[in-house]
């Protein structure tokens, strides 16, 4: 829990520091940049806290080399997000309106839904007896997937980036692909090997696609 908590909580440091030292003058430019620093926030307020409270007390240890490549990127990445919309961009007054912003945040929405769902999944059999035993996840989008709580979370940077259309949210996605897409092919391939009678037209992190 604690290591979890070292690693994500840049990200919700910087948005809070970038926010009380915010330029009026870009950061009220449009709706826009309220709404972005928002999303961002709100993910990072569940992965950061909700979902720190909600692990097992039994959960693996993590490598301190782990901990501090994580603590970097947050660190950068928090300062990059929460910077570019309080310091550095203003948008159009009515950006908000704009159909990328709309479809993206619809997105956005639908991808944070998936990643909970899929996080309380996980969680129940990780706590249903025996306990901390691997087993193989069943509902929601796992029926078509073996890493639903990653393409959940690939859905919500995909709309983030859409609606932010900026260079800091473009980079942030296309190194959560790189991150999560291997970890999910890398988990799928374990799954078919552990489990005999795991499904074998699921696929490993994006329907239909990979």
């Amino acid at each position: 829990k604690l290591a979890w908590f070292l690693f994500e909580s840049p990200n919700l440091i910087w948005c809070a520091y970038s926010y009380w030292h915010r330029n009026r003058e870009v950061f009220d430019a449009s709706p826009a940049n309220t709404i972005l620093l928002s999303l961002f926030t709100l993910h990072y307020i569940n992965r950061c806290i909700v979902y720190t409270l909600r692990l097992s007390p039994n959960s693996q240890d993590v490598n301190l080399s782990i901990i501090m490549s994580a603590v970097s990127f947050c660190t950068v990445n928090g300062f990059l997000q929460a910077g570019y919309y309080c310091q550095y961009s203003s948008y159009p007054p009515a950006y908000h309106k704009e159909i990328n912003f709309i479809v993206g945040t619809i997105i956005w929405l639908v991808g944070i839904l998936i990643n909970l769902h899929s996080d309380s999944i996980l969680r129940q059999l990780r706590n249903t007896p025996p306990a901390n035993v691997y087993k193989i996840p069943h509902g929601g989008l796992f029926s078509v997937t073996s890493c639903a709580n990653f393409f959940g979370e690939i859905m919500e940077w995909a709309g983030y980036a859409i609606a932010s259309n900026s260079l800091p949210a473009w980079a942030f996605f296309i190194w959560v692909c790189a991150n999560l897409i291997p970890r999910a092919v890398a988990h799928h391939e374990w799954y078919l090997e552990k489990f005999d009678d795991y499904p074998k037209d699921r696929w490993a992190v994006i329907p239909f696609v990979i």
